[in-house]
């Protein structure tokens, strides 16, 4: 146990001479008392700068060392003796008039056994008590996990939820999911159902040509294969059988890309109206830039990655902990602003989206369909406006990560509403080019199958695709989730555990402040997976949160015994 012998001070804050506090004889506690502005808290602001070289209320309001010298004071330094129980433990901090820090310490033990209190909980300040019941069950949870040494642990945890949340943002995993339902609905539209495979579809693609009593029965690839060739034999032209599926299937291509387009500049504009008002403002995007940096930087201070006293940046001194400090409110501050580019990211992941299903439809029209000769102008836009999608995504992407404003590639939009035109002029055109064939009922009737066929058969290869990328994702996700849970269970059972313990000095030391009281079985408690509240009975029943029932002052003697309590535990030198 240690603990301090004496004090001196000497023109320090309130104390303009030197103030001796000799508490060598053998006493548990002491108490001071005075009126306000007497000099109380200057022996408390000594103490903690003699320990961690800050007073820590102080620094956050950017005082720092220029509120430590007694504003009266002469030229000679500021400072604070320290003397602990034992031999030769003692020393002494100094700041000079030109604010320079100096120490001296009677020898090494000494200046360790300063070092090692660092690590303890030595200071309360009411603001300190009034901070903490204000917090939320989870930020008490997290400002108990620190005193007790368990955010290392808390630190793992997030990033399992991280990993597992970034993981469910990918694009791939996103635009897969988005893909199968929209698949889906095609089905349905199609078929009347959800064929999720290819030997499911074998099963769909028999009940499609029941009605034409072929003599293939369809029960893998091969026999669907030889079906489709019996069933374009039905007619009395294999040839304007073939040509009036193709039509069919050019006409669904062209009408599916006018939705598209349709679609994309709907998103378009969703997208450029929220985002671009963000980005237009240089100060908004200075500070989303500053964001990243300061996320990162802050995962450097917290992982320990740096320790030198000063600036990771700019490399000039600075206190570590300060800066975590105010690294952590400036991102605090900036969760506001970051909230609405996340909502533009979303709405961007929707823009890609479209932009990429059109781009697979005009995939799908150049490549099957180029050799239609009354169709040249449509795969001429098609193929011209195919490398102004891809430069669209290149810019959408690349302005989104770099928050700048987003606008279209010059002869965008020009391009778009061409391939519009052409688009629907071409679906016209196959429709009445179907109907110059003069097909025979039957033959109509061959056609459609044979349509509803090809465009299920591709719904299904691609749903497969799209189910593999879904599944490989989940797979992830389910393990992390459960890796997750798992971590959370144990997580969980071992704070309570400490929180149990916790809570015998919590509950013991609150009935001796507040004896014969309706107030009884003070204890701390986990609530939910992410939360810590105290739990007490007010006249016999149980009941959370504090505020409900208690007075300030009994609010008040919740943050004292609490503080005590860890100290007790916790402390490593500095024991109670």
């Amino acid at each position: 146990m240690t603990k301090v012998r004496k004090i001196t001070v000497s023109r320090f804050r309130g104390a303009r001479f030197e103030l001796p506090l000799d508490f060598s004889k053998k006493t548990k506690s002491v108490a001071i008392f005075g009126e306000n502005a007497s000099g109380k808290s200057t022996i408390t602001d000594a103490l903690e700068w003699f320990i961690h070289d800050r007073v820590d209320h102080l620094w956050r309001e950017d005082c720092k060392q220029d509120s430590l010298r007694n504003v009266l004071a002469d030229d000679n330094p500021s400072s604070v003796e320290l003397v602990f129980d034992g031999t030769d433990r003692n020393g002494t901090k100094a700041l000079s008039d030109a604010l320079k820090t100096s120490a001296t310490f009677a020898n090494d033990n000494a200046e360790q056994l300063v070092a090692d209190l660092k690590g303890d909980n030595i200071i309360l300040r009411h603001a300190d008590i009034v901070n903490f019941l204000d917090k939320t069950k989870g930020g008490k949870r997290e400002a108990i996990a620190d005193i007790i040494g368990y955010s290392e642990i808390t630190k793992f945890r997030n990033v399992l939820l991280q990993t597992k949340n970034q993981l469910e943002k990918e694009t791939d995993y996103t635009t897969a999911k988005q893909q199968i339902q929209r698949l889906q609905s095609g089905m349905i539209a199609e078929v009347e159902q959800v064929v999720p495979n290819r030997k499911e579809f074998y099963d769909v693609a028999a009940k499609v040509i029941k009605p034409f009593d072929l003599n293939t029965e369809v029960t893998d690839e091969d026999s669907y294969i030889e079906a489709l060739e019996e069933l374009r034999g039905q007619g009395s032209s294999e040839e304007k059988i073939r040509l009036a599926e193709r039509l069919a299937q050019l006409k669904k291509a062209c009408s599916d890309l006018v939705a598209d387009i349709d679609q994309l500049s709907d998103d378009a504009t969703a997208f450029t109206d929220k985002y671009n008002a963000l980005a237009k403002e240089n100060e908004n995007v200075n500070k989303l830039r500053l964001s990243d940096f300061l996320t990162r930087g802050k995962a450097v201070l917290d992982d320990e990655v740096f320790t030198d006293p000063q600036c990771p940046f700019c490399l000039l001194p600075y206190e570590l902990a300060q800066l975590q400090e105010e690294v952590g409110k400036r991102l605090e501050a900036l969760e506001a602003l970051q909230k609405q580019l996340d909502e533009a990211g979303t709405l961007k992941d929707a823009l890609a989206e479209t932009v990429i299903n059109a781009g697979l439809n005009t995939k799908t029209i150049m490549e099957t369909y180029s050799d239609l000769k009354d169709f040249s102008s449509l795969i001429a836009a098609v193929k011209s406006a195919r490398a102004k999608l891809r430069d669209y995504l290149k810019e959408l992407k690349s302005a989104f990560d770099d928050k700048k404003v987003f606008e279209a590639p010059a002869g965008f939009d020009t391009e778009l509403k061409a391939l519009r035109a052409e688009s629907e002029t071409a679906a016209e055109q196959a429709k009445e080019a179907a109907k110059k064939l003069q097909l025979t009922e039957l033959e109509k009737k061959v056609a459609a199958a044979l349509t509803r066929l090809k465009t299920v058969s591709d719904q299904v290869n691609d749903f497969e695709s799209y189910q593999n990328i879904k599944g490989a994702y989940e797979a992830q996700v389910i393990t992390l989730s459960s890796m997750l849970d798992a971590f959370i269970k144990v997580q969980n059972g071992a704070l309570q555990a400490v929180l149990d313990t916790i809570s015998d000095d919590v509950g013991k030391f609150y009935t001796a402040l507040h004896p014969k009281e309706s107030v009884d079985k003070v204890r701390l408690t986990m609530v939910g997976d992410e939360g810590v509240e105290f739990q007490y009975t007010f006249h016999g029943k149980a009941t959370q949160p504090p505020r409900k029932y208690l007075s300030e002052s009994h609010l008040n003697s919740l943050g004292v015994v609490l503080f005590l309590a860890n100290a007790r535990i916790f402390n490593k030198h500095a024991k109670f």
